[in-house]
């Protein structure tokens, strides 16, 4: 039979002299072969919206107005299988380098792997950033695909080795260059950043210290103002405000200067304000610095519990609440049972789809293990 033949159209509707409404679809000049089908089936499977036919100037006449809104659904996240493919068709790396790539980037903390997506760091966003405004011909996925070839031509005798590494590194060297006198550091000045601070009114920068990355004054040391700080999937920053509990804030028992609320790698505690001649540090029991969830914590000569607490990348731990004085920190939870084989103080509970839920005992060299 013969084939059919459809039109796209474009209807454009002028209401009034501000607005101009707008549809698209198809309209069958011929249906050929579609004859045999039911059109409004091939219509729902086609994901078709059929048109009438329409003339310029045509005086149209409203029947109903249906307020809608629709937003763009963002691409989905990486996962490792949706990554190789695109690594694959940029041409970059080759399969022997394929786990590698994956390797790197979750233990260099550049991305963390949830519910089997890419989610990138915070860190992840700042090294891009940094890496991609002084070295942006090397961060070009062009440049990458490039080099796999040249490397191939080399293997086949069609480039010199040497004669590579001379233009690349001609090049190169001046980025690094230029990189080594203007790249900031990001724990001396800090990444900008389009806040300002709070106290003073001056900009705030992202800084990474010990425990992480936090906003921190530019005016520093007039204003000693820092804080945690959120980005959102637009990557818009947004300053965390401090929850500070008075009834908690005391004076330090071994000097007597007033301690103030910090956090740490495991949350908030106090400190004496006479650091570094005085470096008294106490715990902030509560809601506020984790859950308890009812288990004494098995460390010895330790009268503190197990919280439940967030990381600074949101992963869910459990650590003691006499910190920083006692250091006990557990990804698992841990459980109020020791151990008939090696008598460990506690047992941690584990999950997994095969086994389904299970207690086992944290001490590496035994293998003890409870079905629940």
């Amino acid at each position: 039979m013969a084939q059919a033949i459809i039109d796209q159209k474009t209807i454009l509707i002028q209401a009034t002299d501000k607005y101009l409404f707008s549809v698209s679809g198809s309209t069958i000049r011929f249906p050929g072969f579609m004859n045999l089908y039911s059109q409004d089936q091939e219509s729902k499977d086609k994901d078709i919206q059929a048109l009438p036919d329409a003339k310029v100037g045509t005086a149209l006449k409203t029947i109903e107005i249906i307020p809608k809104q629709h937003f763009t659904k963002p691409l989905p996240r990486f996962s490792e299988a949706s990554l190789v493919k695109e690594l694959e068709k940029n041409g970059i790396g080759r399969p022997s380098t394929y786990a590698s790539i994956l390797s790197v980037i979750q233990d260099k903390g550049y991305v963390d792997l949830v519910k089997r997506y890419f989610i990138p760091s915070e860190l992840g966003f700042i090294v891009n950033d940094l890496l991609a405004a002084s070295f942006p011909k090397i961060l070009n996925i062009s440049f990458t695909a490039q080099m796999e070839t040249n490397l191939d031509n080399v293997e086949t005798g069609n480039l010199e080795e040497v004669q590579l590494l001379t233009d690349f590194y001609s090049s190169f060297k001046k980025s690094l260059d230029a990189a080594s006198e203007k790249m900031i550091s990001v724990k001396g000045v800090g990444v900008d950043t389009d806040l300002n601070c709070p106290s003073c009114g001056k900009q705030v920068n992202i800084k990474i210290g010990k425990n992480g990355h936090f906003l921190a004054c530019t005016g520093y040391p007039d204003c000693s103002f820092t804080s945690n700080y959120l980005r959102d999937e637009k990557g818009n920053l947004s300053i965390v405000e401090k929850i500070i509990d008075n009834t908690k804030v005391k004076d330090c028992i071994k000097c007597g200067n007033p301690m103030v609320q910090k956090e740490g790698r495991f949350g908030l505690f106090l400190a004496c304000t006479g650091y570094p001649e005085c470096k008294h540090t106490e715990s902030v029991n509560g809601e506020q610095n984790g859950k308890n969830i009812g288990v004494n914590c098995p460390q010895t000569d330790c009268s503190g519990t197990i919280l439940e607490r967030k990381s600074k990348r949101g992963k869910i731990f459990f650590g003691c609440s006499n910190y920083p004085n006692c250091t006990f920190a557990s990804w698992d939870k841990p459980v109020d049972k020791s151990c008939p084989d090696c008598n460990s103080a506690y047992l941690v509970e584990k999950e997994t789809k095969r086994d389904g839920k299970s207690l086992k005992c944290p001490e590496k060299d035994c293998g003890f293990k409870e079905h629940q």
